[in-house]
């Protein structure tokens, strides 16, 4: 933002919990629609229950990223494209998964910086964790130590 504008509107992502919505704590329906309609947030897919995919069967893998897609098409009219592991918990199974859903990236938790040359993997995005608990500005200040910067490859 320069100093001549009064405001400055930043866009951000959200990773959406279908079981935790409207739960204490998390966004109802109707804020998230908001939120969607403002068009200053993204909302992505989280899974259902937000376990370790890791740790699940092919089987309940499978539910937890379709259903997740699913819900997120029928409520809210999006086409989620990305898949938020939680915990960054996946495994092979989990990447074979998320493409056949039809999500297009997969972030992990592993923190650091993407680069293109580095990490080949669209469906093994490493990002840095954000908790709900930290103020605004000790994430300020995170996010200007973690030099996050991402440089996609120009075909």
């Amino acid at each position: 933002c320069s100093a001549v504008v009064k405001y400055c509107l930043i866009s951000f992502s959200m990773y959406i919990i279908k079981d935790m919505v409207g739960d204490p704590g998390y966004c109802t329906e109707e804020q998230l629609k908001e939120m969607q309609d403002s068009g200053l947030v993204d909302i992505q897919s989280h899974t259902v229950t937000h376990p370790y995919l890791a740790q699940l069967s092919y089987d309940r893998q499978k539910s937890e990223l379709f259903d997740s897609k699913e819900y997120l098409k029928d409520v809210y009219n999006i086409d989620s494209t990305v898949i938020c592991y939680p915990s960054g918990s996946r495994n092979e199974s989990t990447v074979e998964i998320s493409k056949e859903a039809g999500y297009t990236y997969g972030l992990d938790m592993d923190g650091g910086v993407y680069y293109t040359n580095v990490h080949t993997n669209p469906y093994k995005i490493p990002r840095i964790y954000a908790m709900r608990s930290m103020s605004l500005n000790t994430f300020a200040s995170y996010a200007k130590q973690a030099k996050v910067e991402v440089v996609w490859e120009e075909e």
